[in-house]
């Protein structure tokens, strides 16, 4: 399984931090891949409803299944 580094451009694109990452981040990372079944992400992105720093849900990511981990 490829491992795909998401720039956190939400903030600067100088954060190296994965809980302040953002669903357009990784929408805008993974929208360039082809082939991608799974997207496994740290759990500490969202809060206790599913929801980034910028209130948007892991739920928009439709690319492959979302694993929080």
């Amino acid at each position: 399984m490829p491992i795909i580094a998401v720039k956190n451009e939400f903030l600067g694109g100088n954060i190296g931090c994965a809980g302040l990452l953002t669903v357009r981040d990784i929408i805008k990372t993974i929208k360039k891949k082809k082939n991608i079944k799974y997207i496994l992400l740290p759990s500490i992105i969202f809060d206790e409803k599913g929801l980034d720093i910028t209130g948007k849900s892991y739920l928009k990511i439709n690319k492959g299944k979302v694993i929080l981990i």
